[in-house]
């Protein structure tokens, strides 16, 4: 692993040599040839590649990197909607405060519903405009309750949140069998151009799926609702008086 000098020398290089050859595309094998690197440091170029793309200063087609040639790009901020995804559509969303923005299935990088991304605008058509996911700016989840399955030997989470449109592998189940509920710490968002599925591990099990106080228990669990009231809460409680006084009790009404 190069140090944070020498990966930013790195990075440099590559963006140097991009913005020379901007209508040109380079694979991964191309740039260990071209670039001026160490014979260790091919190791990481794959990796360095790919956060440059995270981060929208290069893009990938077709398996290759490069530099988009209009100078006239376009970025913006916005929520990712993923609802016609899981209806089964080939597009998904980003809620702007100028309007939505139409992203192709393969355009959404790993962006999951509710997360805050940056979009490139690539143009508009019938007064549509169309994008292209470039960073997750923030994530809406980093953990996910759901239902434990398998297929074939592999074992993978199906998430509650209807709006999440993939399933989950599991590298560490933790203990939990096909049909327990459980509560996963993602470990890894995937990535769609590189065929990498999301995964994650099992960090507590709830209970069987389907038992009713177990949907309860993974719901509050999904949206981190506390599960005990504060000490504070509790001693103001234990100072009422159990008894109601007359006067307070004028003012009631009684619907017994």
């Amino acid at each position: 692993m190069p140090n944070k000098n020498r990966r930013e020398e790195i990075e440099k290089l590559i963006i140097d040599y991009l913005e020379k050859n901007r209508n040109s595309y380079y694979s991964l094998r191309d740039l260990t040839q071209l670039l001026p690197l160490r014979k260790h440091e091919h190791r990481e170029l794959r990796d360095i590649m790919n956060s440059l793309k995270r981060d929208g200063k290069i893009i990938l087609r077709n398996k290759q990197f490069g530099i988009k040639s209009s100078p006239q790009q376009k970025i913006v901020e916005g929520k990712f909607d993923a609802g016609s995804l899981v209806r089964g559509y080939s597009y998904a969303f980003v809620n702007n405060k100028n309007g939505d923005i139409f992203i192709d299935s393969e355009d959404i990088s790993s962006a999951y519903h509710g997360d805050t991304v940056r979009v490139e605008i690539k143009y508009r058509r019938r007064g549509l405009l169309y994008g292209k996911v470039l960073k997750i700016v923030k994530r809406a989840n980093d953990k996910l309750s759901g239902n434990i399955d398998a297929y074939q030997g592999r074992y993978y989470l199906v998430p509650d949140l209807a709006r999440i449109h993939t399933t989950f592998d599991i590298t560490d189940r933790g203990g939990a069998k096909v049909n327990d509920k459980v509560h996963l710490q993602i470990e890894d968002w995937g990535n769609r151009e590189m065929n990498k599925r999301p995964r994650g591990k099992v960090i507590e099990i709830l209970g069987t799926a389907g038992d009713t106080k177990v949907e309860e228990l993974a719901l509050i669990k999904q949206f981190e609702l506390p599960l005990f009231f504060p000490d504070e809460v509790i001693a103001e409680t234990e100072k009422l008086n159990d008894e109601v006084d007359e006067n307070t009790l004028h003012n009631r009404k009684d619907f017994r």
